[in-house]
């Protein structure tokens, strides 16, 4: 058998793989890394279905699954067929392959209620994902697990070919590293430089300085967009504190108007106790005189009693309502201040993340500057004793692609190693 003629280099460590896994998935484009979390042909998927019956599920917080009732004619392990579909009991076909998680819970909750009118809560789990086969002049061919991010040189090191890996693919990954830095520093400085900026101009302070900055980092387009974003989250954090707010002073209109009752009670109980206090009055008179009994005066003095029990009852009752309206206009009071308190603390911590940030990219383009040029040629076709192509499955059939060592693979994908010494033979043939 002909073996891959790679110069020698390091051997790859696990820590080397998950670092440029980590790298590939940060670099791409939105559209990539979705087709990358996406499911696919093979996938096990456990599908739990949960629907709470007689009650409006909306407003509902789904992830309480404990308040919802399983379905278990529904529930079960599915496995994406190669049409690119799975098959439910009661609601048929659905296809899966290329979906998300969310966008997955998206369509089966869609489907459930167009066919049985109800809500219904979904939870994903992807159990199994198919392996990536290396086949042809490699020294160990064989299956192997599918780690999310997997390229080429992934499967290249765990079929054996690790020892023998060009050293150029080792100052890519470098490269790679360093640029990945690079990028990341720029994408949290874009986020905090839009962030403070917006907080800026919510404290009437000038903000010029940091949408320049922005800008140049960003452009003034993509700026103006991440303003906008920034700006849209804090609308939101803001319509939090008034929503807190309004229930504050809500809740204080109903006391105030509380207060007027119980003061209106109070003054009808002063009312009715002066007038007991003179009745008890007038009948200790007429008992003196001989002209009532003492009977008449005990309960004259109980009314009595009763009315004053009453009034400090009242009494009582509006000063616990004083004291809540005190405590709720101190709490609006102190959650304003704490408001300005959390917006300058925000402020200062961003500052100095801006300042790091900075350094961070000034010294990381310093790094990137001093890199030499790399053979990309070299590295892309190796040494021109093989060439490397993909096996993969799609609904559409089988498709042929060509792949180098950072070309991305997918679960089932079978990597054929081919060498030119085997293309002659085929040729031949």
């Amino acid at each position: 058998m002909t073996y891959l003629a790679l110069a020698p280099a390091p051997a790859i460590s696990a820590e080397d793989l998950v670092l440029h896994s980590a790298i590939e998935q940060a670099a791409l484009p939105p559209s990539t890394v979705q087709a990358r979390t996406a499911f696919a042909i093979g996938d096990t998927l456990r599908i739990t279905f949960f629907e709470r019956f007689g009650e409006d599920m909306a407003g509902v917080d789904a992830g309480v699954l404990s308040a919802l009732v399983e379905r278990s004619e529904l529930t079960g392990e599915y496995v994406i067929q190669q049409d690119g579909f799975i098959f439910l009991p009661l609601i048929g076909p659905v296809q899966t392959a290329m979906l998300t998680s969310p966008q997955l819970e998206d369509t089966l909750k869609k489907q459930f209620k167009e066919l049985f009118n109800g809500e219904v809560a979904v939870a994903i789990q992807l159990t199994a994902r198919e392996p990536v086969y290396v086949a042809g002049a490699i020294p160990q061919p064989g299956h192997f697990p599918y780690v999310p991010g997997m390229t080429v040189l992934h499967a290249l090191a765990l079929a054996g070919a690790s020892d023998r890996i060009d050293g150029d693919q080792w100052r890519q990954l470098d490269l790679m590293r360093e640029r990945e830095r690079v990028r990341q520093a720029e994408s949290r400085l874009k986020g905090v430089l839009a962030r403070a900026s917006v907080l800026t101009d919510e404290t009437h302070r000038s903000s010029s300085r940091l949408v320049e900055q922005l800008r140049n980092v960003a452009g003034p387009r993509a700026a103006e967009d991440l303003r906008a974003e920034a700006s849209a989250l804090r609308d939101l954090e803001r319509n939090g504190v008034e929503a807190r707010r309004a229930a504050r002073a809500t809740m204080l209109t109903s006391l105030s108007a509380e207060r007027a009752l119980i003061e209106q009670s109070i003054a009808d109980a002063e009312e009715t106790m002066m007038e007991k206090i003179q009745r008890v009055d007038v009948l200790n008179e007429l008992r003196r005189r001989g002209a009532t009994t003492d009977q008449n005066v005990h309960v004259a003095r109980s009314e009595l009693s009763n009315a004053r029990a009453a009034w400090n009852e009242l009494r009582a009752a509006m000063t616990r309502l004083e004291r809540n309206i005190t405590e709720v206009q101190l709490q609006e009071r102190d959650d304003e201040i704490a408001q300005q308190i959390a917006v300058e603390r925000e402020l200062q911590t961003l500052r100095a993340t801006v300042a790091q940030e900075e350094a961070t990219r000034s010294s990381l383009a310093q790094v990137l500057a001093r890199v030499a040029t790399l053979d990309t040629a070299a590295f892309e076709e190796g040494d021109g004793h093989m060439r490397m192509e993909i096996v993969r499955r799609t609904p559409d059939g089988l498709e042929h692609l060509p792949a180098h060592s950072f070309t991305e693979m997918h679960p089932g994908d079978l990597l054929n190693i081919i060498s030119a010494k085997d293309e002659r033979q085929t040729a031949g043939l």
